[in-house]
């Protein structure tokens, strides 16, 4: 369960942090030196900070999870639901004390949003393309949930 809440809060981050990476890569894209030790530099510092704190949250999930290879299929499937509750938490809480599910479709599109954006820049993929296959997830996600 607190492993599931780590990667909400690490999608979390990444959600809010991609927001000055993309200002970050629209001021490249325009030519702006956005090296650091400028004002245009704040957008990929602030952008950086947010990454390094979802990356601190997403390896705390990984470690209370540890390798659920060990264990049969059932078993990981058992841990991997927990581990889901936990990502859902936030947004169950908020929906059950509001009455609107729109919080349950905003953690779930969080949670994928997150998990996607961090794989691909952990592949290499540059920060824009990184945004479009997180955003692209996490509608399919949001959208498979309203069905």
């Amino acid at each position: 369960l607190l492993a599931g809440l780590y990667s909400f809060s690490g999608g979390a981050y990444d959600v809010i942090g991609a927001v000055p990476a993309s200002i970050d890569s629209v001021m490249d894209f325009a030519g702006v030196n956005t090296e650091k030790g400028s004002i245009a530099g704040l957008p990929q510092f602030i952008s950086e900070k947010f990454r390094g704190v979802a990356e601190g949250q997403y390896s705390r999930a990984e470690y209370l999870t540890q390798d659920l290879s060990r264990y049969n299929p059932t078993i990981q499937s058992a841990f991997q639901g927990i581990q889901s509750v936990g990502m859902m938490a936030p947004g169950l809480m908020a929906t059950l004390l509001t009455g609107n599910p729109v919080f349950m479709y905003g953690a779930a599109g969080t949670s994928s949003f997150g998990g996607s954006y961090d794989a691909a820049l952990d592949e290499g993929l540059s920060q824009p393309t990184s945004f479009i296959k997180g955003v692209t997830d996490a509608t399919i996600e949001v959208g498979s949930l309203r069905l």
